[in-house]
Formats: structure tokens, C-alpha cells, sequence
């Protein structure tokens, strides 16, 4: 009997000890972000220094010793001190690919210019050997995109595989909790496991499989006996009942849990949402749009003023006189083509092209198609090498349009496609452009059919809310390459 009771209470302290050190594992992770980051820093600053030895080895190091230790230290130095305000962000369970390749952009971008100010400072007769350096940070830009993104995987991996997760309940249920819980099942790289749910009565209909663990009034004292760690609360009740909800978050608090309000739009809006803050007051928005940003505003305004007046002034004379020449041979009347459109809040603006097109009474309500009388032959031409919109780079550079934006329709199309298209006019957040998403994705020409315009708003949309200024260029080399390649539809 006394062996019996010794290897009971042994069974008893083996159990009580796993479940102290899950907790205490489930604990580091919820508590000790900042040291995961210190270690993730750490081990970039070392590939970084790697990566730095071997390229100079590698290219046959022209420096001398002085010299190296002050590329060492401006490579180091900018690399600390863009870490103190650009997070790697890998660790975190709620990520994008999309936004760790956003972070290391800004992370490169940093290293980039302190390090090339530190060098410029030290010097040393480093930069007079500057045509070693394009190449090395170009390759650091896609070495730490791709690290990062293999860092992130891994994490995801190991997550999906380890027992040890984070533990998670829900206070109420509705058809968000459905959906948090699917992409919980779904995705298992969240490391969350879902122990049940607290709510007025079981509700086996949308809960299923998962614990009834009680009424809100015994979430205290269930969570209290729960033996393993509780890291995170999801409140899915509807904001009519504000005291309960604000009696949960106080409970939390009191246990050290993790508080997630899910607001109830969901009824009604299924849609992604974004927030924001007017002084203390939380706002939400249909939609999150880079551009409202003024420093984006600037760098693509900055890009545009640029890019047209360097066009204008060392390229576009050139092509007007031949241009002008051919147009005058082959057609009567002017060399502009002179249209009101619909651009920047729907706002009216005037459109220069050249003119490929004989003067019609048309012009303004009906569309360019494929066979069109209307066109001449070298009309013809420059639609379909897109010359006809070069004179828009003078749109640019006024601030009508930008280089890249959803394309200008004339006001006809607009009056006519906002009532029958759905977000038509959500295209109009954004300055009309040159080209656009919608145009290197084969959404050009003529719109014979609804559907057509629709997907062409589509892809605008997914623009105006995903700009960044690699994506720009992106879209304004696919333009250039396009057109040497040639487009069916453009007419």
C-alpha cells in the first residue's frame, strides 16, 4: 500500500510539474518578445557581418585595412540603429508575407542611407572605390528579404508542430467567432488551440466540437481551476451589451489574459476593416488607403515631377516635332486631342493626347473599338505603341494625373458605369495615371461587356489600397515592356 500511494503522489507531482513547465514555456512566449527579437537582431547583425566579409573577399578587396574597419563599422552601426525603430516583426503570429517584406524594405532602406552618410563621413578613400558598393546593397536588399522570409516559415513550421501553443476561449458566440475559429483549424501556424467558449447556454450549432465551459458569471472560477495558462480572450459580444464586456476585459486583467474585443460590424460588414485614432477616440475604416499618408503623397508626387519634367524637357520635343509633322500630313485639324475626365475625387479635369482620330462629334460618348473608321493609320500606330498618351506626362507634371493610377474615363463613362458598377467610384481615391494595375493586367481597350469594367475596377481598387512605390515601378516596367512586346487590345 505504501508503494502503491508513493507512486500515486509521484504520478500526482510528475503532472503538477509538466503542466508548470508547459505554462512557464507558454508564459516565456507571451512575455519575452523583446528577448526574441534581441536573438533574431543578433543573428541578422551576424549573417550581416558574413555576408560583408565575403562580399569583399569575393570581389577582391581593394581596401585598405582602415578602410575595412570603417565599412565594418558604419555597416554595424546602421544596422543597430535601424533596429531601434524598424521591427523585424517575424515573430508575431498575426503576419503577412506581404508586410515582413514592407518591414525589410524599410529596414534595408535605413542601413542603407545612415551606413552610406557613416562611410561619407569616415571616408578613408572608400568612395573612390563607389562602384563596389550599388552591387552590395543590392544584394543585402534581397539577402534580408529573403532571410526574413525563410525566418518567418520556419517559425510557422515549428509552430504548426510544436504541443506547446497558446491556449485561447471565447466570451460569446456569433458568425465571427466561426470565422476566427475556421482560421484557426485552417492555419495551425498560429500556435493557438481553442479550449471552448463561455456564453449564456452550449451552442453545439456554431461551436461544434469545442468545450462549453460555462456561463460568463463562472468564467472566474473556471479559468481559475484551468490547469494549464489561458494567453488570449476573444469577446464576441454585440456592443449592446457594453457593462458585460467591460466586466470581461476587467477579468482579464485581473488573470492576465489577453484581451480581444471582436466588434460586431461583422453582421453586417463582412469586410476587412482597418483602425485608427482621432485624439483618444477609436475610428474604423472601410478600407485602408497608403496614399492618405503624406510622406507616400510626397515620395509619389516627388517621383511624378520628376519623371515628367526630365520627359518633357529631354525626350518629348523630339517626339512632337515627328509626331506633329505625320499628324498634320495625315489629317486636318489640331495636333492635341483636348478631353474632359473624371480624376482625383471625381473631380473634372482635361486630358491631352495626341490626336489619332479624325474630329467626330463621337469623341466625347463613345469608345475607340478595333476596327474604328474613325482612326487613321498612323492613329492606329500610336495606340497601339500607346504614343498617343505621351502628352500626358504634361497632366503629370501639373497634377492632373500621376505616372501610375487608375486610368481616366471620360465624365460620360463615369456618370453611366457609377450607377451600374459596384466601388466604381472608390477608383477615384487615387490620381488617374499614365498607366495602371488594371492596364499591365490585360484591362485595357474597349468595355463591350459589364463584366469587363468590373474587373478593371477590380484591379484598381487592389491598387489604390496596396500602393507602394515598388509597385509603381513594377507597373511602369511591365508598361515598357508590354508595349515592345504589343498588346491585342490596345486600340
Amino acid at each position: 500500500m505504501g508503494i502503491l500511494k508513493f507512486f500515486k503522489e509521484f504520478g500526482l507531482s510528475l503532472r503538477q510539474t509538466i503542466f508548470s513547465m508547459k505554462n512557464q514555456v507558454q508564459h516565456w512566449d507571451q512575455k519575452n518578445k523583446d528577448f526574441l527579437k534581441v536573438v533574431i537582431l543578433f543573428l541578422e547583425l551576424v549573417w550581416l557581418n558574413v555576408y560583408t566579409l565575403c562580399y569583399f573577399e569575393f570581389m577582391g578587396n581593394p581596401f585598405s585595412n582602415e578602410a575595412q574597419r570603417g565599412i565594418w563599422l558604419a555597416i554595424n552601426a546602421a544596422y543597430v540603429v535601424s533596429s531601434m525603430w524598424v521591427n523585424p516583426i517575424v515573430i508575431h503570429r498575426r503576419i503577412t508575407m506581404a508586410e515582413i517584406v514592407q518591414s525589410s524594405l524599410r529596414t534595408f532602406l535605413a542601413v542603407m542611407v545612415i551606413s552610406l552618410l557613416l562611410i561619407a563621413f569616415l571616408d578613408h578613400g572608400i568612395v573612390a572605390h563607389y562602384k563596389r558598393i550599388p552591387f552590395y546593397y543590392l544584394l543585402l536588399m534581397l539577402l534580408l528579404i529573403f532571410e526574413r522570409t525563410m525566418l518567418r516559415q520556419f517559425m510557422r513550421w515549428y509552430r504548426s508542430r510544436s504541443k506547446v501553443k497558446r491556449n485561447v476561449v471565447f466570451f460569446g458566440v456569433s458568425d465571427a467567432t466561426s470565422e476566427i475559429i475556421e482560421t484557426i483549424r485552417r492555419d495551425e501556424a498560429f500556435g493557438y488551440h481553442v479550449i471552448g467558449y463561455f456564453d449564456d447556454q452550449p451552442n453545439s450549432e456554431q461551436m461544434g466540437k469545442y468545450e462549453y465551459l460555462g456561463t460568463f458569471e463562472q468564467a472566474r472560477e473556471r479559468l481559475a481551476e484551468y490547469p494549464e495558462y489561458v494567453a488570449e480572450a476573444f469577446c464576441c459580444l454585440s456592443s449592446n451589451q457594453s457593462t458585460r464586456i467591460a466586466q470581461i476585459a476587467e477579468l482579464c486583467d485581473d488573470m492576465v489574459i489577453n484581451f480581444n474585443l471582436v466588434p460586431n460590424f461583422w453582421n453586417y460588414l463582412h469586410r476587412t476593416m482597418y483602425m485608427s485614432f482621432y485624439g483618444e477616440t477609436p475610428l474604423l475604416h472601410t478600407r485602408y488607403i497608403p496614399l492618405s499618408s503624406f510622406s507616400k503623397r510626397m515620395l509619389k508626387r516627388t517621383f511624378d515631377i520628376i519623371v515628367s519634367f526630365i520627359f518633357l524637357v529631354f525626350f518629348f520635343p523630339f517626339i512632337f516635332i515627328i509626331v506633329a509633322t505625320i499628324i498634320k500630313i495625315t489629317m486636318p485639324g489640331p495636333i492635341f486631342f483636348k478631353q474632359k475626365r473624371s480624376g482625383l475625387r471625381g473631380d473634372t479635369f482635361v486630358c491631352y493626347k495626341f490626336r489619332s482620330m479624325k474630329v467626330n462629334k463621337e469623341a466625347d460618348i463613345m469608345q475607340a473599338t478595333k476596327e474604328d473608321p474613325r482612326k487613321t493609320p498612323f492613329g492606329n500606330f500610336m495606340r497601339h505603341t500607346n504614343i498617343d498618351e505621351l502628352p500626358q506626362f504634361w497632366n503629370v507634371l501639373i497634377g492632373n494625373m500621376s505616372v501610375v493610377g487608375p486610368r481616366p474615363h471620360m465624365l460620360r463613362h463615369t456618370e453611366e458605369y457609377s450607377k451600374l458598377v459596384p466601388k466604381y467610384m472608390v477608383r477615384h481615391f487615387a490620381k488617374p495615371g499614365i498607366t495602371g494595375w488594371a492596364q499591365v493586367n490585360g484591362c485595357r481597350g474597349e468595355t463591350k461587356e459589364l463584366w469587363q469594367m468590373e474587373d478593371r475596377v477590380k484591379h484598381d481598387i487592389w491598387y489604390i489600397e496596396n500602393w507602394t512605390f515598388f509597385l509603381d515601378l513594377r507597373i511602369i516596367w511591365l508598361t515598357v515592356f508590354n508595349t515592345i512586346r504589343g498588346e491585342k487590345a490596345a486600340y
